[in-house]
């Protein structure tokens, strides 16, 4: 879920905005916290007409659409309330530390789990608590993840938008090879024997998508009983511990020894390979109603489920979210009821259904990802993304943890797990550069 295929930032934006906000800590300004509810500095709240300024990098294809139909309703259901809508494609995030060292950030802003904590900690949010108190809230309405909405005992921000990293699959590449349909109790073992017969290297036919990003080999982390760090109070780095070695090792001989995965970065990445262009048999996608525009009919293809550790038989399946957060600014312009309400119907029913409708993504609201119109039988098998949330003994779904200093120490190691994946060093290599890097970032950082 981190990178643009995530929905978040890119590595090279993650690093300037870091820079930005360790630059703004340091001067004691940027990103201190400014007036909370009831001081001095906030302002009164008021029944009068209220604009409301939202930053969203929703800006183009079905995330584009769902934003293009949430405005004018959502204005014509709360008539006191106008939207000034700021999109912004491109570095969002890069924009949005631009907007706040300025003072003219937006009231609302579609936010990143991967930043989330980072900027909570230094108050760029409103605490949204009694707000939520007098709406009468109900968390349990929605695929509520704490860490991307809450810090230190406070609520910043609401759901919005559920990215669910499931497998998607050619059944029509599957039917030529002659090789069997994936089932609940497939293995990682099983996912390299379909995968030989599906992949062509030669003719630029795969059968994985394996990139060393989050959403793929991960996941096999956690069904393996293991983590990337304890997440104990002084937070450390195992990318090299024995069990996360395993993982690795399976994930690069994906690409390097079974030549099943195309190498997806770097100097010698293979071009031209796509799912949606039928050269890539099985891939994770967080969207699936939104391929349909792009495959149409040239061939058929489903959801399958994330396949099991073989070492465990677990499985575990990658989400992250993205809501909308409450800045500080919202809170001292006056605006901090109304900008709690929108959020709240944009990840309520209301807005979660234009969601569903246009399918931008799996609605983050349980009744409407339940519903007939986000399951409307156009991908038949779109229930499995819920089906795979649901907490078993052999099943979990999770995401990445994130931490204050998840940052920097993200930086550091993505790259060097990139080159292991790419083939330009070793696997061990690679795991012990990657948790010195790691460890050395958190080091830094004061974690």
């Amino acid at each position: 879920m981190i990178g643009t295929r995530f929905g978040g930032p890119t590595r090279r934006g993650m690093l300037r905005v870091g820079a930005t906000l360790s630059a703004g800590a340091a001067g004691g300004g940027l990103l201190s916290a400014c007036g909370g509810a009831g001081s001095p500095e906030a302002t009164q709240q008021s029944s009068e007409p209220v604009t409301l300024s939202w930053m969203t990098d929703w800006t183009g294809g079905a995330r584009g659409e769902a934003t293009k139909l949430s405005q004018p309703q959502f204005e014509a259901e709360n008539p006191k309330i106008k939207l000034d809508l700021r999109a912004m494609p491109g570095d969002y995030y890069d924009k949005l530390s631009t907007e706040l060292a300025g003072g003219t950030i937006a009231d609302v802003v579609i936010f990143t789990g991967n930043l989330f904590q980072l900027w909570a900690e230094r108050g760029t949010f409103a605490d949204i608590s009694p707000q939520l108190k007098k709406e009468k809230y109900d968390k349990e309405s929605v695929f509520w993840q704490a860490q991307y909405v809450e810090s230190k005992a406070k609520v910043h921000a609401i759901p919005y938008q559920l990215a669910v990293s499931t497998w998607v699959y050619n059944k029509s590449a599957f039917r030529k090879a002659n090789a069997d349909f994936p089932t609940d109790a497939w293995t990682t073992d099983d996912f390299l024997n379909a995968a030989r017969k599906l992949a062509r290297p030669d003719e630029n036919m795969w059968g994985i998508q394996m990139p060393g990003d989050p959403a793929f080999a991960w996941p096999w982390l956690y069904a393996n009983d293991t983590d990337l760090t304890p997440y104990t109070e002084k937070i450390r780095t195992t990318i090299d511990s024995p069990k996360n070695l395993e993982v690795w090792q399976y994930a690069v001989d994906l690409i390097q020894r079974h030549r099943v995965s195309p190498i997806a970065s770097g100097p010698n990445a293979a071009k031209g390979v796509a799912f949606t262009s039928g050269n890539l048999a099985m891939a994770v996608n967080n969207g699936p109603k939104g391929l349909l525009a792009s495959i149409k009919d040239q061939f058929e293809w489903e959801l399958m489920p994330t396949p099991r550790w073989a070492g465990t038989k677990k499985r575990v399946t990658n989400w992250n979210q993205q809501p909308h957060a409450i800045t500080k600014e919202a809170e001292k312009r006056g605006h901090a009821d109304a900008a709690v309400r929108f959020a709240i119907w944009m990840g309520g029913e209301p807005g979660q259904t234009i969601v569903a409708k246009t399918g931008a993504n799996m609605p983050v609201h349980k009744k409407t990802a339940a519903g007939t119109v986000y399951l409307d039988g156009s991908v038949p098998t779109l229930k499995m993304s819920l089906d795979l949330l649901t907490k078993k003994p052999d099943q979990d779904a999770r995401g990445f943890r994130i931490f204050r200093d998840f940052l920097p120490w993200f930086s550091a190691v993505l790259p060097i797990l990139q080159s292991g994946f790419a083939g330009d060093i070793a696997v061990r290599d690679m795991a012990i550069k990657a948790t010195a890097a790691g460890n050395a970032a958190l080091d830094a950082a004061g974690s």
